[in-house]
This record gives structure tokens, C-alpha cells and sequence, in this order.
């Protein structure tokens, strides 16, 4: 049993991940931002589901994320599948 007011570890880095890779991408730093964000999409689709709206989000920062690096063809693909589940 938790004790109350507790929140789990995976509940910490479904919030830290995202602030962490925002700063990352803000200092230009968009290599590292870019594993950040898998990973919180990864999680974000585990834990949340594909359609919440905070997985979604996950899937924007990253097709931006895929852009600012050239990866187009990945950007375009998020992209696509973010427009199918809205």
C-alpha cells in the first residue's frame, strides 16, 4: 500500500521526462531532446494510452523535434498518425 500523497515513480517521470526534453530543445539541444521525447511518448502510449491528449502532445513535441533535425519523413509520419486519432 502507498502512503497517501505518494505518487509513483513512473507517475515522476511521466512528468520530469517532458520538462527535461522542452528545456533540452529550448537550449538547441535537440539530439537529446529527441530520446527524451521516445521515451515519454513510449511511455505516455503504456502507461495513458494512444488517444490521451498528453500522448498526443508527446507525439507533436516530437515530430517538431524530428523536424528541427530534418528528419521529415519521421515528422510526417507522427504527424499522420496524430491526425488519424483526432
Amino acid at each position: 500500500m502507498k502512503a497517501p500523497g505518494r505518487r509513483s515513480p513512473g507517475a515522476d517521470a511521466l512528468s520530469a521526462r517532458p520538462n527535461l526534453a522542452i528545456t533540452n530543445s529550448r537550449l538547441e539541444r535537440n539530439q537529446e531532446a529527441l530520446e527524451l521525447q521516445e521515451k515519454v511518448r513510449t511511455d505516455r502510449e503504456r502507461v495513458l494510452g494512444p488517444d490521451h491528449p498528453d500522448t498526443l502532445s508527446a507525439h507533436a513535441d516530437l515530430a517538431a523535434t524530428y523536424g528541427r533535425l530534418g528528419r521529415h519523413p519521421n515528422a510526417d509520419r507522427l504527424r499522420g498518425q496524430e491526425g488519424e486519432r483526432v
